[in-house]
């Protein structure tokens, strides 16, 4: 299992009273990783993953990977467009951070990491 998916699936895992759906899309391009629906909202949501922990990272312009395509990008920037939620969530080995508004568009200084306890605290407070 890759290191992204085993992120995904430990924010996941703490989002019991949820409908979580983890999307494999082949027929559809740059449609994101998950989809989160409670009695409240709904959430799009793009995971993307790096193997150390940094303190900088621009997710259009990476030395290497991961990045957003440009497939992604237009997907993500249309549903916000229209009013949807949508978030991208970095991972890292000691936590993560949530990028929302449009903020994955630009290079971004990571203040603080949030655990996958508190990130799935995040969805849940957004959703229920």
């Amino acid at each position: 299992m890759k290191p992204e998916h085993r992120f995904r699936r430990s924010v996941s895992k703490h989002l019991k009273s949820i409908y979580v759906w983890p999307i494999n899309d082949s027929w559809h391009a740059g449609v994101p990783d998950h989809f989160y629906s409670g009695p409240v909202a709904s959430l799009w949501c793009e995971y993307k993953y790096f193997p150390t922990d940094r303190d900088s990272f621009d997710l259009l312009r990476p030395a290497k990977t991961p990045k957003l395509t440009r497939i992604q990008q237009h997907w993500l920037n249309s549903r916000h467009d229209e009013g949807r939620n949508v978030w991208v969530i970095v991972g890292m080995p000691t936590g993560g951070v949530i990028l929302y508004d449009k903020t994955w568009m630009q290079p971004v200084t990571v203040e603080c990491l949030l655990t996958r306890e508190q990130l799935a605290a995040e969805i849940l407070r957004l959703c229920e």
